[in-house]
Protein backbone atom coordinates (compact mmCIF):
# COMPACT_ATOMS: atom_id res chain seq x y z
CA UNK A 1 0.00 0.00 0.00
CA UNK A 2 2.94 2.30 0.50
CA UNK A 3 4.01 1.97 -3.14
CA UNK A 4 1.15 4.01 -4.59
CA UNK A 5 1.95 7.24 -2.79
CA UNK A 6 5.62 6.88 -3.88
CA UNK A 7 4.58 6.47 -7.52
CA UNK A 8 2.26 9.46 -7.21
CA UNK A 9 5.13 11.55 -5.79
CA UNK A 10 7.38 10.58 -8.71
CA UNK A 11 4.74 11.63 -11.25
CA UNK A 12 4.21 14.90 -9.40
CA UNK A 13 7.94 15.75 -9.50
CA UNK A 14 8.15 14.89 -13.21
CA UNK A 15 5.15 17.09 -13.93
CA UNK A 16 6.90 20.11 -12.42
CA UNK A 17 10.36 19.43 -13.90
CA UNK A 18 9.41 18.82 -17.54
CA UNK A 19 7.68 22.21 -18.18
CA UNK A 20 10.72 24.03 -16.72
CA UNK A 21 13.06 22.07 -18.96
CA UNK A 22 10.94 22.85 -22.01
CA UNK A 23 10.90 26.57 -21.13
CA UNK A 24 14.66 26.48 -20.69
CA UNK A 25 15.11 24.89 -24.08
CA UNK A 26 12.78 27.42 -25.71
CA UNK A 27 14.72 30.29 -24.13
CA UNK A 28 18.03 28.91 -25.41
CA UNK A 29 16.54 28.39 -28.85
CA UNK A 30 15.27 31.99 -29.04
CA UNK A 31 18.60 33.35 -27.81
CA UNK A 32 20.43 31.23 -30.39
CA UNK A 33 18.31 32.76 -33.16
CA UNK A 34 19.15 36.29 -32.00
CA UNK A 35 22.86 35.56 -31.63
CA UNK A 36 22.81 34.04 -35.09
CA UNK A 37 21.61 37.43 -36.36
CA UNK A 38 24.67 39.13 -34.87
CA UNK A 39 22.90 40.39 -31.74
CA UNK A 40 24.21 40.51 -28.17
CA UNK A 41 22.16 40.80 -24.99
CA UNK A 42 22.66 44.00 -22.99
CA UNK A 43 20.16 44.25 -20.14
CA UNK A 44 16.69 43.96 -21.68
CA UNK A 45 17.95 44.82 -25.18
CA UNK A 46 19.49 42.80 -27.96
CA UNK A 47 22.01 44.94 -29.79
CA UNK A 48 24.34 44.66 -32.75
CA UNK A 49 28.07 44.18 -32.21
CA UNK A 50 28.71 47.23 -34.41
CA UNK A 51 26.86 49.44 -31.92
CA UNK A 52 28.98 48.13 -29.05
CA UNK A 53 32.15 48.58 -31.12
CA UNK A 54 31.18 52.20 -31.84
CA UNK A 55 30.89 52.92 -28.11
CA UNK A 56 34.32 51.40 -27.48
CA UNK A 57 35.93 53.45 -30.26
CA UNK A 58 34.30 56.71 -29.15
CA UNK A 59 35.67 56.17 -25.63
CA UNK A 60 39.15 55.37 -26.97
CA UNK A 61 39.27 58.18 -29.51
CA UNK A 62 40.98 60.55 -27.10
CA UNK A 63 44.28 58.77 -27.71
CA UNK A 64 44.10 59.58 -31.44
CA UNK A 65 43.43 63.23 -30.63
CA UNK A 66 46.31 63.36 -28.14
CA UNK A 67 48.70 61.69 -30.57
CA UNK A 68 47.78 64.23 -33.24
CA UNK A 69 48.17 67.18 -30.88
CA UNK A 70 51.57 65.89 -29.77
CA UNK A 71 52.66 65.54 -33.41
CA UNK A 72 51.49 69.09 -34.16
CA UNK A 73 53.44 70.42 -31.19
CA UNK A 74 56.59 68.59 -32.32
CA UNK A 75 56.20 69.95 -35.85
CA UNK A 76 55.63 73.47 -34.53
CA UNK A 77 58.66 73.22 -32.24
CA UNK A 78 60.84 72.26 -35.20
CA UNK A 79 59.42 75.08 -37.34
CA UNK A 80 60.04 77.51 -34.48
CA UNK A 81 63.65 76.35 -34.25
CA UNK A 82 64.11 76.80 -37.99
CA UNK A 83 62.75 80.36 -37.77
CA UNK A 84 65.07 81.09 -34.86
CA UNK A 85 68.03 79.77 -36.87
CA UNK A 86 67.08 82.01 -39.78
CA UNK A 87 66.95 85.06 -37.55
CA UNK A 88 70.33 84.12 -36.11
CA UNK A 89 71.78 83.84 -39.63
CA UNK A 90 70.60 87.36 -40.45
CA UNK A 91 72.08 88.68 -37.21
CA UNK A 92 75.39 86.94 -37.94
CA UNK A 93 75.47 88.39 -41.45
CA UNK A 94 75.01 91.88 -39.99
CA UNK A 95 77.81 91.21 -37.54
CA UNK A 96 80.06 89.99 -40.35
CA UNK A 97 79.33 93.14 -42.38
CA UNK A 98 80.32 95.22 -39.35
CA UNK A 99 83.53 93.21 -39.05
CA UNK A 100 84.21 93.78 -42.72
CA UNK A 101 84.02 97.54 -42.19
CA UNK A 102 86.38 97.21 -39.22
CA UNK A 103 88.74 95.20 -41.38
CA UNK A 104 88.97 98.05 -43.84
CA UNK A 105 89.85 100.45 -41.02
CA UNK A 106 92.40 98.17 -39.31
CA UNK A 107 95.67 100.08 -38.72
CA UNK A 108 98.02 97.29 -37.79
CA UNK A 109 98.55 93.62 -38.52
CA UNK A 110 97.38 92.50 -35.05
CA UNK A 111 93.99 94.22 -35.34
CA UNK A 112 93.60 92.92 -38.87
CA UNK A 113 94.18 89.31 -37.81
CA UNK A 114 91.82 89.68 -34.84
CA UNK A 115 88.97 90.94 -37.02
CA UNK A 116 89.72 88.35 -39.71
CA UNK A 117 89.53 85.56 -37.13
CA UNK A 118 86.20 86.92 -35.94
CA UNK A 119 84.87 86.97 -39.52
CA UNK A 120 85.99 83.37 -40.09
CA UNK A 121 84.18 82.32 -36.90
CA UNK A 122 81.01 84.08 -38.03
CA UNK A 123 81.27 82.44 -41.46
CA UNK A 124 81.60 78.99 -39.89
CA UNK A 125 78.58 79.59 -37.64
CA UNK A 126 76.51 80.78 -40.59
CA UNK A 127 77.52 77.73 -42.61
CA UNK A 128 76.54 75.36 -39.77
CA UNK A 129 73.17 77.06 -39.38
CA UNK A 130 72.54 76.84 -43.13
CA UNK A 131 73.33 73.13 -43.05
CA UNK A 132 71.13 72.59 -39.99
CA UNK A 133 68.15 74.29 -41.64
CA UNK A 134 68.66 72.45 -44.93
CA UNK A 135 68.83 69.11 -43.12
CA UNK A 136 65.72 69.87 -41.04
CA UNK A 137 63.76 70.93 -44.11
CA UNK A 138 64.96 68.10 -46.32
CA UNK A 139 64.50 65.32 -43.80
CA UNK A 140 61.77 66.28 -41.38
CA UNK A 141 60.65 63.35 -39.18
CA UNK A 142 58.22 65.60 -37.31
CA UNK A 143 56.28 66.27 -40.51
CA UNK A 144 56.29 62.58 -41.43
CA UNK A 145 54.99 61.68 -37.98
CA UNK A 146 52.31 64.36 -38.25
CA UNK A 147 51.15 63.00 -41.60
CA UNK A 148 50.87 59.51 -40.09
CA UNK A 149 48.87 60.78 -37.10
CA UNK A 150 46.52 62.71 -39.38
CA UNK A 151 45.94 59.61 -41.51
CA UNK A 152 45.25 57.55 -38.37
CA UNK A 153 42.88 60.23 -37.02
CA UNK A 154 40.93 60.38 -40.27
CA UNK A 155 40.85 56.60 -40.67
CA UNK A 156 39.38 56.19 -37.18
CA UNK A 157 36.72 58.83 -37.82
CA UNK A 158 35.77 57.12 -41.07
CA UNK A 159 35.66 53.72 -39.36
CA UNK A 160 33.29 55.07 -36.70
CA UNK A 161 31.09 56.74 -39.31
CA UNK A 162 30.90 53.40 -41.15
CA UNK A 163 29.87 51.69 -37.90
CA UNK A 164 27.01 54.17 -37.53
CA UNK A 165 25.81 53.46 -41.06
CA UNK A 166 26.12 49.70 -40.63
CA UNK A 167 24.31 49.82 -37.28
CA UNK A 168 21.40 51.82 -38.67
CA UNK A 169 20.99 49.64 -41.74
CA UNK A 170 21.40 46.50 -39.62
CA UNK A 171 18.61 47.47 -37.22
CA UNK A 172 16.36 48.48 -40.11
CA UNK A 173 16.75 45.01 -41.64
CA UNK A 174 16.32 43.19 -38.31
CA UNK A 175 13.14 45.13 -37.55
CA UNK A 176 11.61 43.48 -40.62
CA UNK A 177 12.99 40.02 -39.79
CA UNK A 178 10.14 37.73 -38.66
CA UNK A 179 12.52 35.32 -36.90
CA UNK A 180 13.99 38.10 -34.79
CA UNK A 181 10.58 39.46 -33.82
CA UNK A 182 9.32 35.96 -32.94
CA UNK A 183 12.42 35.25 -30.82
CA UNK A 184 12.08 38.54 -28.93
CA UNK A 185 8.39 37.87 -28.31
CA UNK A 186 9.07 34.34 -27.06
CA UNK A 187 11.80 35.54 -24.69
CA UNK A 188 9.52 38.26 -23.34
CA UNK A 189 6.79 35.69 -22.64
CA UNK A 190 9.12 33.14 -21.07
CA UNK A 191 10.96 35.65 -18.86
CA UNK A 192 7.85 37.76 -18.16
CA UNK A 193 9.90 40.80 -19.12
CA UNK A 194 9.89 42.84 -22.31
CA UNK A 195 12.94 42.36 -24.51
CA UNK A 196 13.60 44.88 -27.27
CA UNK A 197 15.69 45.16 -30.39
CA UNK A 198 18.40 47.85 -30.18
CA UNK A 199 19.76 50.40 -30.48
CA UNK A 200 20.36 51.37 -26.89
CA UNK A 201 19.39 54.91 -25.78
CA UNK A 202 23.12 55.76 -25.61
CA UNK A 203 23.45 55.20 -29.37
CA UNK A 204 22.04 58.65 -30.15
CA UNK A 205 24.51 60.21 -27.75
CA UNK A 206 27.37 58.38 -29.43
CA UNK A 207 26.29 59.75 -32.80
CA UNK A 208 26.28 63.30 -31.40
CA UNK A 209 29.74 62.73 -29.94
CA UNK A 210 30.95 61.54 -33.34
CA UNK A 211 29.41 64.54 -35.09
CA UNK A 212 31.21 66.84 -32.66
CA UNK A 213 34.50 65.11 -33.42
CA UNK A 214 33.83 65.50 -37.14
CA UNK A 215 33.31 69.27 -36.88
CA UNK A 216 37.10 69.81 -36.74
CA UNK A 217 37.47 68.12 -40.12
CA UNK A 218 37.05 70.32 -43.19
CA UNK A 219 37.14 68.95 -46.72
CA UNK A 220 37.38 70.84 -49.99
CA UNK A 221 37.13 69.48 -53.54
CA UNK A 222 39.40 71.14 -56.12
CA UNK A 223 39.40 70.58 -59.86
CA UNK A 224 42.79 69.95 -61.42
CA UNK A 225 43.89 70.41 -65.02
CA UNK A 226 45.80 67.57 -66.65
CA UNK A 227 48.50 68.71 -69.06
CA UNK A 228 51.49 66.82 -70.41
CA UNK A 229 51.26 64.04 -67.84
CA UNK A 230 51.03 66.34 -64.80
CA UNK A 231 48.24 67.99 -62.84
CA UNK A 232 48.06 71.78 -62.69
CA UNK A 233 46.36 73.53 -59.81
CA UNK A 234 45.26 77.14 -59.33
CA UNK A 235 46.74 78.95 -56.33
CA UNK A 236 46.71 82.42 -54.80
CA UNK A 237 50.05 83.56 -53.36
CA UNK A 238 50.18 86.18 -50.60
CA UNK A 239 46.44 86.83 -50.96
CA UNK A 240 46.77 88.54 -54.36
CA UNK A 241 48.91 86.76 -56.95
CA UNK A 242 47.04 84.07 -58.90
CA UNK A 243 49.37 81.42 -60.28
CA UNK A 244 49.17 77.86 -61.60
CA UNK A 245 51.47 75.29 -60.03
CA UNK A 246 52.23 71.66 -60.73
CA UNK A 247 50.71 69.42 -58.06
CA UNK A 248 53.76 67.40 -57.04
CA UNK A 249 53.53 64.98 -54.10
CA UNK A 250 57.17 64.04 -54.66
CA UNK A 251 58.43 67.57 -54.02
CA UNK A 252 59.41 68.34 -50.44
CA UNK A 253 58.79 72.07 -50.85
CA UNK A 254 56.58 74.60 -52.51
CA UNK A 255 58.97 75.79 -55.23
CA UNK A 256 58.85 79.08 -57.12
CA UNK A 257 61.05 80.29 -60.01
CA UNK A 258 63.23 83.34 -59.41
CA UNK A 259 61.17 85.68 -61.63
CA UNK A 260 57.94 84.77 -59.83
CA UNK A 261 59.65 85.26 -56.47
CA UNK A 262 60.60 88.83 -57.40
CA UNK A 263 57.07 89.49 -58.65
CA UNK A 264 55.48 88.42 -55.34
CA UNK A 265 57.99 90.33 -53.23
CA UNK A 266 60.61 87.71 -52.38
CA UNK A 267 64.19 88.91 -52.94
CA UNK A 268 66.72 86.16 -52.15
CA UNK A 269 69.91 87.31 -50.45
CA UNK A 270 73.08 85.76 -49.08
CA UNK A 271 71.44 85.71 -45.65
CA UNK A 272 68.71 83.29 -46.77
CA UNK A 273 69.52 79.61 -46.12
CA UNK A 274 70.71 77.62 -49.13
CA UNK A 275 69.47 74.14 -49.86
CA UNK A 276 70.51 71.61 -52.50
CA UNK A 277 67.68 70.26 -54.64
CA UNK A 278 67.59 67.50 -57.21
CA UNK A 279 65.48 68.48 -60.23
CA UNK A 280 63.55 66.25 -62.64
CA UNK A 281 66.46 65.75 -65.07
CA UNK A 282 68.73 64.52 -62.27
CA UNK A 283 70.77 67.69 -61.84
CA UNK A 284 71.42 69.19 -58.42
CA UNK A 285 70.92 72.91 -57.91
CA UNK A 286 71.17 75.33 -55.03
CA UNK A 287 68.00 77.16 -54.07
CA UNK A 288 67.13 79.65 -51.34
CA UNK A 289 64.76 78.85 -48.49
CA UNK A 290 62.25 81.65 -47.98
CA UNK A 291 58.77 82.18 -46.56
CA UNK A 292 55.48 82.96 -48.32
CA UNK A 293 53.03 85.00 -46.28
CA UNK A 294 50.19 82.75 -47.43
CA UNK A 295 49.24 80.22 -50.07
CA UNK A 296 45.65 79.42 -50.95
CA UNK A 297 44.26 76.42 -52.83
CA UNK A 298 40.48 76.34 -53.14
CA UNK A 299 39.19 77.41 -49.73
CA UNK A 300 42.28 76.19 -47.91
CA UNK A 301 44.83 78.78 -46.80
CA UNK A 302 48.18 78.12 -45.14
CA UNK A 303 50.16 81.02 -43.69
CA UNK A 304 53.92 81.45 -43.25
CA UNK A 305 54.78 78.61 -45.57
CA UNK A 306 58.37 77.64 -46.39
CA UNK A 307 59.26 77.66 -50.07
CA UNK A 308 62.38 77.29 -52.18
CA UNK A 309 63.32 79.99 -54.68
CA UNK A 310 65.16 78.66 -57.73
CA UNK A 311 68.26 80.32 -59.22
CA UNK A 312 67.71 83.18 -61.65
CA UNK A 313 69.24 81.17 -64.51
CA UNK A 314 66.37 78.63 -64.52
CA UNK A 315 64.03 80.67 -66.71
CA UNK A 316 61.57 77.92 -67.72
CA UNK A 317 61.40 76.13 -64.38
CA UNK A 318 57.82 75.38 -63.21
CA UNK A 319 56.28 76.23 -59.87
CA UNK A 320 55.59 73.21 -57.66
CA UNK A 321 52.95 72.72 -55.00
CA UNK A 322 54.86 70.38 -52.72
CA UNK A 323 55.21 69.06 -49.21
CA UNK A 324 55.45 72.27 -47.20
CA UNK A 325 51.85 73.01 -48.23
CA UNK A 326 50.52 69.46 -48.53
CA UNK A 327 51.69 68.25 -45.12
CA UNK A 328 49.00 70.46 -43.56
CA UNK A 329 46.35 68.20 -45.11
CA UNK A 330 45.20 64.69 -45.79
CA UNK A 331 44.85 64.65 -49.57
CA UNK A 332 43.65 62.28 -52.25
CA UNK A 333 43.51 62.58 -56.03
CA UNK A 334 40.89 60.96 -58.22
CA UNK A 335 42.72 60.67 -61.56
CA UNK A 336 39.53 59.73 -63.42
CA UNK A 337 37.77 62.98 -62.52
CA UNK A 338 40.96 65.07 -62.06
CA UNK A 339 39.74 66.05 -58.62
CA UNK A 340 41.79 66.74 -55.51
CA UNK A 341 40.23 66.22 -52.07
CA UNK A 342 41.96 68.32 -49.41
CA UNK A 343 41.04 67.51 -45.83
CA UNK A 344 42.42 69.37 -42.84
CA UNK A 345 41.93 68.94 -39.12
CA UNK A 346 41.52 72.18 -37.17
CA UNK A 347 42.50 71.29 -33.62
CA UNK A 348 41.30 73.47 -30.77
CA UNK A 349 43.81 76.14 -29.92
CA UNK A 350 45.70 75.73 -33.17
CA UNK A 351 45.10 78.50 -35.72
CA UNK A 352 46.56 77.45 -39.04
CA UNK A 353 44.46 79.36 -41.49
CA UNK A 354 42.38 82.42 -42.07
CA UNK A 355 39.41 83.38 -44.20
CA UNK A 356 40.25 83.14 -47.88
CA UNK A 357 40.34 86.48 -49.71
CA UNK A 358 37.41 87.35 -51.90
Amino acid sequence: MLRYPRVWVLFAVAATVFPASIANADEKSAAKVLRGKGLRKVGASWVLADELELSKRIKRFGRFKKALKDAVEQRDALEKQIQADRQMIRALYKERMRCNRELERADDFRDYNKVRAKMNELTDRIKLLHESIAEAQGHNPARSALAEKKDAYMAELMAMRNLVSQTRSGYAALAEDAQVQAALSELSTLKEREFKLGPLPVFKRRIKQLEKLETVVQTDSITLQRRGGVFLIDTIINSEHRHQMIFDTGASFVTVPHDLAIKIGLHPTEADPTITLRVADGRTIEAKLMTLKSLQVGKAVVENITCTVLPSGMKDAPSLLGGTFLHHFVYKINPETSTLMLTRIELVGKKTSKKPPR
